[in-house]
């Protein structure tokens, strides 16, 4: 069996997040005031942090296997009909860069948290290896910010590298950008045979388990890391992401179509155009007149809960049009062949590009709607319905017939 790796369960309702934070930030002030040895002698915490863990590596003579350097990315804006969305027209040239690659071996490194956070034995943070979602600031970083000491350390023997990323919970980001990964070990030299475990954040995600099965990881190598797990490893292995947050790469995408969908037997019987139901939040409000524009077309309504991983990726790999709601199942189109069509429709509240860069990365042709009805600024509104013009989604689809 795998190890869990949570030394303090607590409960976590909304105001004793907010109220741990404010304790954690005032203590992060606190601390500062010691000399580093101190800190971390007395808290365990990071005391530092590190900008670029290959410069690390080299003044201190660790491994570091440095892959890929900052690659910018630049990319034909989506079809859409009408005026353009602003979150697509504001991308600056439609253009982003996505951040170096490279594998450490750190002598005696800890992982701290859910997140993989990536420590040195003296407490340096490795800032490019721990990135997490809406960071500001390198001081703002939760490891120094969300804990007043750190949780009790537990040690493991042999090689283990960290899987576990800000967001891995969630299908999108461990797909894209967790689990792609170990595609930057093996281009490293590393056979995954060669780790003795893999480090993974906790979570219900079934497709984590059954992705890394399907690579030949099994229960036994899997240690599960929740908020209050920190780790010490012999020899910690550290991974860049494979991508900037929300910005996948096409190399991302090929590793899941090759190592992911190629061991996936293919269902002939699949639809090739596929209309993408979701049975919880951000469905379809006219879902019966978003059918029948579909039917006239030829596309046939499918549901992804209860099907595995392997079927998934068998229904998006034979599938020549994809029309879904903005969500996870989107995931999916790492899966697709190159020229794939995709129809992307989106709630008036929340419009984010991300599939939109999977689909130029992975060279499919991406269209978008948005709903009807003005953008509310309630957050709970970005899980609300969506109601779909319906004209302009014939209009797309009598253009993926005409192309």
């Amino acid at each position: 069996m795998g190890v869990e790796c949570d030394a303090i369960p607590m409960p976590d309702p909304a105001w004793l997040k907010t109220c741990g934070r404010a304790l954690g930030r005032a203590a992060a002030r606190l601390r500062a005031t010691l000399p580093a040895s101190v800190q971390r002698a007395a808290f365990g915490l990071p005391v530092a942090y590190a900008e670029s863990t290959p410069k690390l590596c080299r003044e201190r003579g660790w491994t570091c296997v440095e892959l890929d350097p900052p690659r910018p990315r630049r990319h034909v804006a989506p079809r859409t009909i009408g005026a353009a969305h602003p979150a697509f027209d504001a991308l600056p040239e439609r253009a982003y860069t996505s951040p170096a690659t490279f594998v450490a071996t750190i002598p005696r490194g800890s992982t701290l948290g859910r997140t993989g956070t990536s420590i040195t034995q003296d407490g340096t943070l490795l800032l490019d290896a721990s990135a997490h979602l809406r960071l500001r600031s390198p001081h703002e970083h939760r490891a120094f910010t969300s804990y007043l000491v750190a949780p009790p350390r537990k040690r493991l023997p042999g090689r283990v590298a960290v899987l576990a990323a800000a967001g891995a919970g969630n299908y999108f980001h461990w797909m894209l950008e967790a689990l792609p990964r170990l595609g930057l070990l093996e281009r490293a030299g590393l056979r995954l045979g060669d780790i003795d475990r893999f480090v993974v954040p906790r979570c219900r995600l079934a497709a984590l388990d059954e992705s890394l099965a399907m690579l030949g990881i099994g229960p036994e190598r899997i240690v599960r890391a929740g908020k209050w797990a920190n780790i010490e490893a012999e020899e910690l292995v550290v991974v860049s992401l494979a991508g900037g947050l929300g910005y996948p790469t096409g190399e991302s995408a090929s590793f899941l179509r090759e190592r992911i969908g190629g061991a996936a037997p293919r269902d002939r019987a699949s639809p090739a155009r596929i209309l993408v139901e979701r049975p919880g939040r951000r469905r379809f409000a006219n879902a019966d007149d978003v059918r029948r524009v579909a039917a006239a077309a030829g596309v046939v309504p499918v549901q992804l809960e209860g099907r595995t991983l392997a079927q998934q990726a068998a229904l998006f790999a034979g599938a020549e049009l994809v029309v879904a709601a903005h969500g996870a199942a989107l995931t999916n189109l790492a899966f697709c062949a190159p020229g794939t069509q995709v129809i992307e429709i989106f709630s008036p509240a929340y419009v984010n590009p991300c599939y939109w860069a999977l689909a130029a990365e992975a060279g499919l042709r991406h269209s978008y709607l948005v709903g009807e009805g003005a953008p509310v600024a309630d957050g709970t509104a970005t899980y609300a319905d969506i109601q779909v013009p319906t004209d302009l989604l014939g209009s797309l689809l009598a253009e993926h017939e005409a192309a």
